[in-house]
C-alpha cells in the first residue's frame, strides 16, 4: 500500500512502496488474462473490454476477458464483485463520498484493478492506463497519446480516493442552443457538434472528472415557483415584489413559503432518490427585502436553506442542501447554518469588501461545517486570448486549489470555455489537483510530461512556446507581435517535428493562431457585429465547430447571443481540417501580416524607492484621484521615510452601490510577519471619508482595496508618495471612465520606450509637454515604440488620458501624479 503521498501521472513518489513488477505482455503476446467475476455487472464487463482494447493498442497483444471465481491475472471489478480486497468503508465519512475509491496493486502473479463502485472501477482502469503511459491531454483522438510497447511490465500499489467529492469543470456551450438553431438545417453540422461534445465527456472520463457526488447549487427559486403554480397563486405574498430588485426572491419570513419549499424538496427526492443534494440557491441578481424581519439577504437565504435541510432528514437522512455565498448573500449571516447545508463560496462577485478567505472564516463562525468553492477559470467573453484567464495560470491553480481545500472546500466547480488552446494544459492540471491536491507539488513535472509526450522531439520548443506566448507566466500581450511570433515558432516546429501525431497537434496550434489573428481584427473593428471582421471570424469558427481548439459556440453566445447578426452557413463554407497547402498559406500570410516588435520587454523589480529628481522640483500634476475596481489584485505602492500615517480620501460605490463597505489593508515590506496588514480601515458604501492608515514601519508599503467590484475613488495629499503599476503582471484595475494620467521614469541608457495599449486613447509627452506619440493614431491591442530623443533619458515623461490597459514594457511600469511622488525600482540608473 502507498504511504498516502500522491502519485504523479501514475508514478508513485520514490519513498512510497510499490508492488512487485508484473509482466503484462512480451513481444506482442499476452502474459496475463483479464478476469472478471462470474457475477460481474454490465459496466464491469464493458470496462474490462475497454481495458483489453487499450492494452492491445499499446502492446499489439490480444488480451482475453474471461469470468472467474477468484481474482487472478488482471482482475477487474467492483468491491461487490471481488469482495475483501478494498479497505472497509470509513465510518467517519459518508458512504456517498467513497463511491470513487479504487485499488491498483500488483502482486506476485496478478494485478488488482478494483473499484468501490462501477465509477470507481472506471477511474481505476484509466489510472492504470496512465500508469502505462497513456494520456488524454485534450479531447479528441489528436490529443490521445498511446504508448507503443510490445513488452510491458507494471509495478504499483496504491489505494485512491479523491480530495474533492464533486469535481465539476463545466465546459460551456459544447452544443449551444444558438448554434442548434443556426445549424439545424446545415448538413453535418449537428453531427460534428455532437461528436465534439462526446469527446469532451470522454476526456472527463479518462481524467477522473466524472464525479461520484453531485452538490447542487444552481439558482432554484424560479424552479420552485414553476413547479408549484397553485401554491403561489394562492400565496402571492411568498414572492417578494419585483420592484424590490432585479429578480424575484422568495420570502422566507412566511411560514407558508417554508412549508412549500420543504414539500417541493421532498417531492424532488421522492421522484429521484439518487439525488445527493437539493439546491436552495436564490435567483440571480438583487430583489431581497430590505425590511425583512429576518435581516440581511444572507439571513433570508440561510433561513430557507436551514428549514429545508431539517425537513428532508426524516425521509432522506444524510441528504444535503446546497447554496452559494455569492453576490448580496455572500457576506456571512448572523444566524447559524444547519450542518446539512453546504455553503459554496464563489471566488468572485463577493460583496461587502470580503476576501475569499474572510468569507470562509465568517461562515465557519456561523457553524458552517461543509464547504464548496465555485471558481471562474475561463470565460469566452474575453475572446479566449493567451494568458487572460486563470486556466492559463498554472501557479495560481497550484496555490489556489490546495488552499481552497485547506479552507474546508470539498466540492469544486467552475465554468470553463471550450477553447482548449490556451486553457487545455490548465484544465488537465485541474483534473490532477481536484483528484489529489498534493499534485500541486508536481506542477512542473506534470507540465514537462505534457510537453515530452505530446511533442516528442520538439518538446523543448513547445515548452518555450507555451511558456512565452500562451500561459499567464509569460505575460503574453494580445497583439500583432504575439501572433507573428506564434506563427514564426510554429513554422520552425513543424519543419523539425518527426511524427504525424506531433504535426497534427502543432496544426491545432496553427488553427488557434489564425483564430487569434481574426479575433484581433474583430477587436480592432470595435467588435462590430455583422461587419466584415465578424463574418470572417464566424466563417472560420464554423469550419472548426467540432474542434477542441477554438470555441465556435462560445463566440456566438458571447458576442451575438440573439443571433441578430449571425450568418447561416453557406454551401461553399469549408469544413474539416486544414490541408497541408492551407497550413503553409496560413503561416506565410500570418508572418507577412503581423509585425514583430522591434524591442524586447524588460522586467523591473517592485522593490521601490523614491525617485530623486535632478534640478528643481516640477509643478506637473497628474490626475487628482485614482478610481479603481477593488479586486484584491491592486498593488498601489506607498513610501514613507519614517513610521507614520498615510492619508486618503475614499469614496466607494462609484460604479455600483449596495455592495458593502470598501475595505483597505496596508502592508509594510519591513513587517517581519509576511502577509499581515499593519493597518486596516472600512468606508461605508458610497460614503466620502478621510482615512488615516498608520504604519509602525518606514519604507515601502502596499495598499490593497477590496470593494466587490463596486468601484472606489482615492485621492491623497500633495507630496504623499503614491505610485501605481501599469505592467502585464501587476496593474491597477482602473474604472473604464478613468484615464491614466501621470509621470513615469525613463532610466539612463534607455533607447526605446516600448509599451502596449489595449485601447487607442491617450498620449505620451516629454516633461516639457512635447508630444511624442498620440495613441489615437494606433489601433487597439497594439504595441508602441518611441525612440528616446538625445538627453531625454534619466528623466521623467508624461502619460496623459490613456484608458485602462496601457502598459509600459521597457521602462519602470509605475505612474505617479508628479515627479516628487514617483517611486522607481531600487538601483535603476
Amino acid at each position: 500500500m502507498s504511504d498516502g503521498r500522491p502519485p504523479v501521472d501514475g508514478v508513485q513518489p520514490d519513498a512510497a512502496p510499490a508492488g512487485p513488477s508484473v509482466e503484462l505482455a512480451r513481444d506482442g503476446k499476452t502474459a496475463l488474462t483479464i478476469t472478471i467475476s462470474s457475477n460481474a455487472g454490465e459496466q464491469s464487463k464493458s470496462l474490462a473490454a475497454e481495458l483489453a482494447a487499450a492494452l492491445k493498442r499499446i502492446t499489439e497483444a490480444e488480451f482475453i476477458v474471461r469470468p472467474a471465481t477468484s481474482p487472478s491475472g488482471i482482475a477487474v471489478g467492483t468491491a461487490d464483485e471481488w469482495p475483501g480486497l478494498l479497505p472497509a468503508l470509513r465510518g467517519d465519512k459518508l458512504a456517498a463520498f467513497q463511491r470513487e475509491d479504487y485499488l491498483l496493486r500488483t502482486e506476485r502473479d496478478r494485478v488488482l484493478i478494483i473499484g468501490r463502485t462501477a465509477l470507481g472501477l472506471q477511474n481505476a482502469v484509466w489510472d492504470f492506463l496512465s500508469e502505462l503511459g497513456f494520456r488524454q491531454f485534450f479531447p479528441g483522438p489528436t490529443w490521445a497519446v498511446w504508448p507503443k510497447q510490445r513488452t510491458i511490465s507494471v509495478a504499483v500499489a496504491r489505494f485512491e480516493t479523491p480530495s474533492f467529492y464533486d469535481r465539476r469543470l463545466n465546459i460551456k456551450w459544447p452544443v449551444p442552443t444558438a448554434l442548434r438553431k443556426l445549424y439545424a438545417t446545415t448538413p453535418g453540422a449537428m453531427e460534428r457538434m455532437t461528436r465534439s461534445a462526446a469527446e469532451i465527456e470522454e476526456w472527463r472520463k479518462r481524467n477522473r472528472l466524472v464525479s461520484g457526488y453531485l452538490m447542487e447549487h444552481a439558482h432554484a427559486y424560479g424552479a420552485i415557483v414553476a413547479r408549484n403554480p397553485a401554491h403561489f397563486a394562492a400565496h402571492p405574498e411568498d414572492i417578494i415584489p419585483r420592484d424590490m430588485g432585479e429578480t424575484r426572491k422568495l420570502d422566507a419570513s412566511h411560514a407558508s413559503l417554508l412549508a412549500i419549499a420543504a414539500e417541493d424538496a421532498i417531492a424532488q427526492l421522492e421522484r429521484n432518490p439518487a439525488l445527493d443534494s437539493i439546491s436552495m440557491e436564490p435567483s440571480d441578481g438583487g430583489g431581497w427585502r430590505t425590511d425583512s424581519p429576518l435581516g440581511s439577504p444572507s439571513n433570508q437565504a440561510v433561513t430557507l436553506a436551514n428549514h429545508v435541510a431539517r425537513a428532508i432528514q426524516t425521509k432522506f437522512p444524510g441528504r444535503k442542501v446546497g447554496m452559494l455565498a455569492y453576490n448580496e448573500h455572500s457576506p456571512p449571516p448572523t444566524i447559524d447554518v444547519d450542518p446539512n447545508v453546504v455553503i459554496t463560496v464563489t471566488t468572485q462577485f463577493i460583496r461587502g469588501g470580503y476576501t475569499v478567505d474572510t468569507v470562509f472564516g465568517g461562515w465557519r463562525a456561523r457553524k458552517t461545517t461543509d464547504f464548496g468553492v465555485t471558481e471562474y477559470i475561463a470565460t469566452v467573453r474575453g475572446g479566449d486570448v493567451p494568458g487572460d484567464d486563470r486556466s492559463t495560470d498554472l501557479a495560481y491553480l497550484a496555490q489556489a486549489i490546495p488552499h481552497q481545500y485547506d479552507l474546508g472546500a470539498r466540492y469544486w466547480s467552475s465554468d470553463a470555455s471550450r477553447t482548449w488552446l490556451p486553457s487545455g494544459l490548465g484544465y488537465y492540471f485541474i483534473s490532477k489537483l481536484l483528484w489529489n491536491v498534493k499534485n500541486a507539488e508536481a506542477q512542473s513535472r506534470i507540465a514537462d510530461d505534457f510537453y515530452r509526450r505530446a511533442f516528442d522531439n520538439v518538446a523543448t520548443e513547445m515548452k518555450d512556446f507555451n511558456e512565452r506566448y500562451v500561459l499567464a507566466s509569460g505575460r503574453p500581450l494580445f497583439s500583432e507581435d504575439l501572433v507573428g511570433r506564434m506563427y514564426r515558432d510554429l513554422q520552425a516546429a513543424l519543419v523539425k517535428a518527426m511524427s504525424p501525431e506531433v504535426k497534427a497537434r502543432l496544426v491545432d496550434y496553427v488553427v488557434y493562431a489564425r483564430y487569434l489573428e481574426l479575433f484581433l481584427a474583430f477587436n480592432r473593428s470595435g467588435r462590430q457585429l455583422g461587419g466584415p471582421a465578424f463574418k470572417d471570424l464566424e466563417k472560420y469558427l464554423y469550419r472548426f465547430v467540432d474542434s477542441p481548439v477554438v470555441n465556435a459556440g462560445g463566440f456566438i453566445f458571447a458576442f451575438d447571443g440573439d443571433l441578430a447578426h449571425a450568418t447561416p452557413p453557406a454551401s461553399d463554407w469549408p469544413t474539416g481540417p486544414l490541408s497541408a497547402s492551407e497550413i503553409g498559406d496560413v503561416i506565410r500570410q500570418g508572418l507577412a501580416n503581423n509585425r514583430i516588435n522591434s524591442f524586447d520587454p524588460v522586467r523591473f523589480s517592485s522593490d521601490l524607492v523614491p525617485w530623486k529628481a535632478p534640478g528643481p522640483a516640477s509643478s506637473h500634476r497628474g490626475a487628482e484621484v485614482l478610481s479603481v475596481i477593488g479586486n484584491n489584485n491592486d498593488q498601489i505602492y506607498l513610501f514613507g521615510n519614517e513610521p507614520g500615517p498615510f492619508v486618503f480620501d475614499v469614496q466607494g460605490g462609484v460604479l455600483r452601490q449596495n455592495r458593502g463597505p470598501v475595505r483597505l489593508r496596508l502592508f509594510a515590506e519591513e513587517n517581519p510577519i509576511t502577509g499581515e496588514p499593519v493597518a486596516q480601515a472600512e468606508v461605508a458604501d458610497f460614503a466620502l471619508q478621510r482615512v488615516t492608515l498608520t504604519s509602525p514601519y518606514p519604507g515601502l508599503h502596499r495598499l490593497e482595496v477590496s470593494d466587490g467590484n463596486a468601484g472606489t475613488r482615492l485621492s491623497w495629499p500633495a507630496g504623499q508618495r503614491v505610485s501605481f503599476p501599469v505592467a502585464p503582471d501587476r496593474q491597477v484595475g482602473v474604472i473604464s471612465s478613468y484615464k491614466f494620467t501621470g509621470v513615469f521614469y525613463v532610466p539612463k541608457g534607455t533607447r526605446v520606450v516600448g509599451g502596449y495599449i489595449k485601447n487607442a486613447s491617450g498620449q505620451v509627452s516629454l516633461a516639457d509637454g512635447t508630444l511624442l506619440l498620440d495613441f489615437t493614431t494606433l489601433e487597439a491591442n497594439s504595441a508602441f515604440s518611441i525612440p528616446v530623443p538625445a538627453g531625454q533619458d534619466g528623466t521623467w515623461w508624461q502619460l496623459n488620458n490613456a484608458q485602462s490597459g496601457v502598459q509600459l514594457l521597457t521602462v519602470p511600469p509605475f505612474l505617479a501624479r508628479s515627479p516628487s511622488e514617483l517611486l522607481v525600482p531600487r538601483g535603476v540608473p
